[in-house]
C-alpha cells in the first residue's frame, strides 16, 4: 500500500515539476511508426505532459490573479501618493482673501445667451469642493454684478431667474451692486418672474454702484415707470449708462435728478427733435460724459455749460442739424478749464468754433479743418491725438506743429487721399534741426485702406528710431486693409526694425476694431 502511494506521489511530482524523460522524441521529427513497446512509452509521456499542461495553466491563472491584485495595489498606492501630495499643495494653504482675488479675476468675464453678452455669476465655484464653495459664498463681491435679460419670443431662457437673483442679493450682503437691465430686444414684459426680479433689484437701489439700462422704444417707458420707486433712493450710484431707442429726456424724466454720487454718465438715444432737451441729471457734479446719440454742436455746448466739472467728454455730432435755429441767440465761445480728454465723432468743426479748452491733453476727432486754430486758441498741450478719416492733411500738419508735447499720434486717411499723405510723413521726419516737430513722439500709427505711401511712413519711423533720436519710438503700426501679399515689399523693413527692438507691425484690423484696439482704448 505504501509502495503504491509513494509511486503515485512520485508520478505527480514528475508530471507537475520534474523534467519528463522523452526517449521517443526522435519520432517527432520523422514519419517512422512506433513499435508496440514504444507506443506504451509514448502513451506514458502523453499522460505526464497533459498533467504538466494542466499544472502550468493553474499556475498561470494563479499568477494572473496575483498580478491583478498587485496592479490594483499599485494603482491604489499611486492614488494615495497623489492624494497626499495634493494635500501639500500651496493652493490649499492660500488665505481665503487671496483665493477670493483669484476668483474675482477668473470670473471677470461674460457669457453668451443668443447674441447677448451677459455677466455670469460664479455658480460653478460651488461645485469644486467644500472650501471653494464656502469661500465663494462668503465673498460678496463675486455676486455683486446682476443682469436681468428680458427674453424675446424666440429666446425664452432667462440667464437669471428670480430665485437666482434672490440668492445673489443674499450673498452680496451690503456690498455695492452693478446692475444691468436689458430689454433692448424684448417684445413685451409679461414674464412674472422678470417682474419679481425687477422688484427685488429696485428694493436694493440704495446699494447700486452702477446701472446699465438697454431698452427699445416700445418698452423704455414701461420699464422706467416700473423703476419709479428708485427716485431719490440712489445714494451710491456713481456710473449710469442708458441706451434707449427713443428720446432720452422724455422717458428718463427726473428719475436720476437726485443722485448725489453720480460722476460718470453715458447716454445713447434717438434725439432727433429740435430744440434739444437736456436730460434731467445732476450735471453740476458729473466728471465724465459720453453721448452716443447724434446731437448738434449747440446741444453739445449745452451739456458742457451744465457740467463745469467735466474732465472727460465724448460726443457724436449730427451733421444733419448744424443750422442755426430761428429765434435762438448766437452762442458765444465757452471756456472750460477742467476738460482734459475729449472725443468728437463726425463733423466737429461747428463745435470747435464754440469752445476753448486750455487743459485738454487727449483728443479723438474726425477730420477737421479747424483743428489747428482750435488748438492754438485753446493754448492746450496735447499729449495724445487721434484723427480719423482725414481729407485735408495740411491742416493736420499745422495741428502737429502746434502740439510740441505730443507723445501719441494715430491717423487714418480717407480713401481718396493718397499722395497728400506725404505731407504728414515728411513733416514728422526727424532731421536733427530745431524745426523738427513733435520731438517727444513715442507712439505712432498711420495709413488707411490702401498701402499708399507706407514706404515714406516707414522712412519717417526710421528717422525717429536712430540711436541719436531721443526719445525713441516705442510703438508703431502701419495701417492698411489689403491682403498681406500686397505688402511683402515692406516686410523686410518691418522685420529689420523689429529685430532692433521696436514694437512695430502691420494693422489690418483697423476697420474691425476688436476689443482693446489701441485706436479706441481710453476714448471717452
Amino acid at each position: 500500500m505504501k509502495h503504491s502511494e509513494n509511486s503515485s506521489a512520485g508520478f505527480d511530482v514528475m508530471a507537475k515539476y520534474l523534467p519528463i524523460p522523452e526517449p521517443t522524441a526522435h519520432f517527432l521529427s520523422s514519419n517512422d511508426a512506433p513499435s508496440g513497446c514504444t507506443i506504451s512509452t509514448i502513451q506514458n509521456i502523453l499522460v505526464l505532459k497533459r498533467v504538466r499542461v494542466h499544472t502550468l495553466r493553474e499556475e498561470i491563472e494563479d499568477l494572473r490573479r496575483l498580478t491583478a491584485q498587485r496592479l490594483q495595489e499599485l494603482e491604489d498606492t499611486e492614488n494615495s501618493v497623489d492624494g497626499y501630495t495634493k494635500t501639500l499643495s500651496a493652493i490649499r494653504r492660500l488665505p481665503a482673501e487671496i483665493l477670493c482675488e483669484i476668483f474675482a479675476w477668473v470670473f471677470r468675464r461674460t457669457r453668451l445667451l443668443g447674441e447677448k453678452s451677459l455677466q455670469h455669476p460664479p455658480w460653478k465655484l460651488g461645485h469644486i469642493c467644500r472650501r471653494w464653495r464656502a469661500v465663494a459664498v462668503d465673498y460678496p463681491s463675486l455676486w455683486s454684478t446682476i443682469t436681468v435679460y428680458f427674453p424675446t419670443s424666440t429666446l425664452k431662457a432667462l440667464p437669471a431667474s428670480s430665485q437666482a437673483i434672490a440668492t445673489q442679493l443674499l450673498r452680496t450682503r451690503e456690498t455695492p451692486l452693478d446692475v444691468t437691465l436689458d430689454c433692448d430686444n424684448a417684445g413685451c414684459i409679461v414674464d412674472p418672474d422678470v417682474g419679481k426680479s425687477i422688484t427685488m433689484i429696485c428694493s436694493q437701489s440704495h446699494r447700486w454702484r452702477s446701472l446699465e439700462v438697454h431698452a427699445n422704444a416700445k418698452l423704455a417707458d414701461i420699464l422706467f415707470r416700473r423703476m419709479a420707486e428708485i427716485q431719490g433712493k440712489l445714494p451710491m450710484l456713481r456710473t449710469l449708462n442708458v441706451s434707449l431707442r427713443t428720446s432720452l429726456s422724455a422717458v428718463m424724466a427726473d428719475t436720476f435728478l437726485f443722485v448725489p454720487s453720480l460722476k460718470e454718465v453715458a447716454l445713447h438715444g434717438d434725439e432727433r427733435s429740435l430744440p434739444f432737451q437736456l436730460p434731467q441729471l445732476p450735471w453740476g457734479q458729473i466728471t465724465q460724459f459720453r453721448g452716443g446719440c447724434y446731437i448738434t454742436a449747440r446741444a453739445g455746448l449745452e451739456i458742457l455749460k451744465a457740467s463745469p466739472l467735466l474732465a472727460e467728454v465724448g460726443l457724436t455730432m449730427n451733421p444733419g442739424y448744424v443750422e442755426e435755429i430761428p429765434g435762438q441767440q448766437q452762442l458765444s465761445p465757452l471756456h472750460l478749464p477742467t476738460l482734459r480728454r475729449m472725443a468728437l465723432i463726425e463733423k466737429p468743426d461747428d463745435f470747435f468754433k464754440l469752445v476753448t479748452l486750455p487743459s485738454l491733453q487727449e483728443l479723438w476727432v474726425s477730420d477737421s479743418y479747424l483743428l489747428p486754430s482750435f488748438i492754438q486758441r485753446s493754448s492746450c498741450l496735447l499729449v495724445k491725438l487721434v484723427v480719423e478719416n482725414v481729407r485735408r492733411p495740411s491742416s493736420i500738419v499745422s495741428a502737429l506743429g502746434a502740439s510740441p508735447a505730443l507723445a501719441t499720434f494715430y491717423i487714418t486717411f480717407d480713401d481718396k487721399v493718397r499722395k497728400e499723405r506725404l505731407l504728414v510723413y515728411n513733416a514728422l521726419k526727424r532731421t536733427g534741426a530745431p524745426s523738427d516737430i513733435c520731438p517727444g513722439l513715442t507712439h505712432v500709427a498711420a495709413g488707411g485702406r490702401s498701402t499708399s505711401n507706407l514706404i515714406p511712413f516707414l522712412e519717417m519711423v526710421e528717422s525717429r528710431w536712430r540711436p541719436s533720436a531721443l526719445p525713441r519710438l516705442r510703438f508703431v503700426r502701419a495701417i492698411h486693409h489689403v491682403a498681406e501679399q500686397h505688402v511683402r515689399f515692406l516686410v523686410g523693413q518691418i522685420e529689420k526694425l523689429r529685430k532692433q527692438g521696436l514694437d512695430v507691425d502691420f494693422d489690418t484690423e483697423i476697420y474691425q476694431r476688436p476689443a482693446g484696439h489701441y485706436m479706441v482704448v481710453g476714448r471717452p
